[in-house]
């Protein structure tokens, strides 16, 4: 007692008897520091986010967090959204604090064809005039869940800070008018075509926006809505471009590109294209030296001499895919029908000629198509080792995605990654590298796969390159499955780019299973006391990354040894629909030594959620569409 009473010194208990700080007694500034520090979490659910919680605490600490939880609103429909307008109409100065209003959501930044091209595409309408909008502050206004008219258009005048619009606009109207919004930079527009009505409207006039700087068209409709559009329209400062599901010509396209030499990134995918785009087209694209239509043309004497040239042959540049003969080994034999890419222009050089590359590009998407009819000919193809001997073109590259559906025939993963990293070292810009290809079922691990010693396994599974996924062939019922004396609830029935279960590999593979689960076990660490879960869909895969994860990461961290400035490294193992990811991290010292190499492999159903699939895009509308989704209130 004596040693304790000596410890409780009167200094020492002065400060005990000094009582906490409470939030009630915090200034305004400290508790709004507080709040920001954890940011507006958007991707938790409302009631977990700190404001929410702070502000069921008392009024004050409501007052302080209400900003936080209604800058951004997302509601489904705009049923709900007629509903959230009435209730903002009796509290303007909460209203004022809204600055984003989403109703409707995208996957992938894309809308959903089935919900765009049916007739029972509701109408966008909030049943008010343009007095009662409460939002006066808005940035940013996004609706796709309802087609939008010009006079829909009118309620957001109310709003001069508008700098984000994305609509689901009805294609039998024109080009929307934007002189309402003098700061509005990015634009993106859904085009829904109502069968009923398939005629679409030409603008009267030419048409130019100078602040744009974003421009998005997902024509998901399949409607001749911007090819009315494209040669009336002019964006002096446009930087992104995103053209989805087109039905244009890419001549036009091309040319569109090209009149607009502020272009940094662009986002090209086309529908039912009869020919392929060529490789040395795009190349001519992105380094500004191809000539597509007559806008492009450069500035001749008189019309006569125009004529003269226009009604040559030469004239223009072909986007389209032209075999060659067999004796010009020159061609690489890539050819796909959309694309993405980002660029910078050269140092400004008086002296360029037309033909001489006026941009060099830094960022390259491309989702080559199958080449099988050429490696049978014994023609040779450039495939993904192939592509990446070509970095002569590509000395600023920083970010490359390949796709390929030619399967890559090559003896072991192993040798595969080996003929990557290569070349890899003379990419001396490259910082992100994703990879998407098909893989015969010949291959193997290679030589590696001996290092860690297994039980004797005849069964694929565990060994195989490709993890334990059903493919998109595979049946989606057992090969026994009878309609008439099965019953439904009995059979467990697998989905298509789901995990294998154990049950499903003991119902096909029945003599083989005894060494498998044993195998299996060792793999998992689990005695053979302990049962496994017939239908849990984690366990094979699990099981495979545990086998294959040290191997897949060795040859990760050789390719990173091999190219100083490579930070992700994106593998896609099961085609660009397959569900399956794995994405590899780099982490370097200030001196550019690796520190680690880790993998997160995604797969459809896993814990952390299902994979993108392969985007053909670049830049910003990339993270946009790999953004987490908005949640709805």
């Amino acid at each position: 007692m004596r040693e304790f009473a000596s410890f409780t010194s009167p200094s020492s208990r002065h400060i005990m008897s000094l009582h906490r700080a409470s939030l009630q007694g915090l200034p305004e500034e400290i508790l709004s520091e507080i709040i920001s520090y954890h940011g507006y979490q958007q991707n938790i659910p409302r009631r977990y986010r700190i404001a929410y919680t702070l502000s069921q605490v008392n009024h004050r600490l409501r007052e302080s967090a209400l900003p936080f939880l209604i800058r951004d609103i997302g509601v489904r429909n705009c049923q709900v959204a007629c509903s959230v307008v009435r209730c903002f109409r009796d509290a303007p100065d909460q209203a004022r604090l809204v600055h984003s209003l989403k109703i409707g959501n995208t996957l992938y930044g894309r809308v959903d064809n089935k919900i765009v091209c049916t007739t029972r595409f509701p109408d966008f309408k909030f049943f008010c005039d343009v007095a009662a909008w409460p939002f006066l502050n808005l940035r940013s206004f996004e609706c796709v869940e309802g087609s939008c008219t010009p006079e829909d258009l009118d309620v957001l005048h109310g709003c001069p800070h508008l700098a984000t619009l994305a609509l689901a606009w009805r294609d039998i109207f024109a080009f929307p008018n934007l002189d309402g919004w003098p700061e509005l930079e990015v634009l993106r527009i859904y085009p829904y075509s109502s069968y009923i009505h398939r005629r679409t409207v030409r603008p009267a006039t030419h048409m130019t926006f100078n602040r744009l700087t974003t421009l998005v068209v997902q024509d998901a409709a399949l409607s001749p809505w911007w090819n009315n559009h494209f040669d009336l329209l002019t964006f002096p400062n446009l930087h992104v471009l995103s053209l989805q599901d087109l039905i244009s010509s890419p001549n036009e396209v091309y040319g569109f590109i090209e009149r607009h030499p502020s272009l940094r990134e662009c986002n090209i995918s086309f529908h039912g294209l009869g020919m392929c785009l060529s490789f040395e087209g795009l190349m001519m694209l992105i380094e500004g030296t191809g000539i597509w239509t007559h806008h492009n043309l450069p500035m001749l004497s008189d019309d006569h001499e125009y004529e003269e040239e226009k009604s040559q042959q030469t004239l223009f540049d072909s986007p389209y895919f032209q075999e060659p003969p067999p004796d010009e080994r020159g061609e690489t034999y890539i050819r796909f029908s959309s694309f993405a890419f980002a660029r910078v222009p050269f140092v400004p050089d008086f002296r360029l000629t037309p033909r001489d590359a006026r941009y060099k590009v830094t960022a390259l998407a491309l989702p080559v198509m199958d080449q099988e009819t050429w490696i049978q000919r014994d023609i040779p193809v450039t495939d993904i080792p192939g592509f990446m001997r070509t970095v002569d073109r590509f000395p600023e590259m920083q970010e490359l995605r390949l796709a390929s559906a030619t399967a890559q025939w090559y003896e072991t993963f192993t040798y595969f990654m080996n003929e990557i990293a290569a070349p890899i070292g003379e990419w001396t810009h490259l910082r992100k590298l994703s990879l998407c290809y098909e893989m015969p079922h010949c291959w193997s691990w290679g030589p590696e796969n001996d290092e860690v010693s297994l039980p004797a396994c005849d069964i694929f599974v565990l060994d195989d390159v490709e993890p334990p996924m059903y493919s998109l062939d595979k049946e989606e019922r057992p090969y026994f499955w009878d309609e008439e004396e099965a019953d439904p609830l009995k059979y467990w029935k697998p989905h298509r780019y789901a995990p294998m279960n154990l049950r499903y590999l003991r119902e096909e593979f029945p003599m083989e299973m005894p060494a498998f689960e044993e195998a299996l076990r060792w793999t998992l660490r689990v005695d053979d006391d302990v049962d496994i879960d017939p239908l849990d869909r984690n366990v094979l895969i699990y099981a495979w990354e545990i086998r294959h994860a040290p191997r897949c990461a060795r040859k990760v961290r050789y390719l990173a040894e091999r190219s100083r400035t490579l930070e992700e490294f994106e593998w896609f193992l099961n085609g660009p629909h397959g569900g399956v990811r794995w994405m590899w991290k780099i982490q370097r010292g200030k001196d550019g030594r690796i520190w680690s190499v880790t993998g997160d492999l995604n797969y459809v159903g896993s814990v952390r959620g299902n994979p993108p699939p392969f985007l053909v895009l670049v830049g910003q509308e990339l993270q946009t569409s790999l953004a987490p989704r908005s949640l709805f209130y």
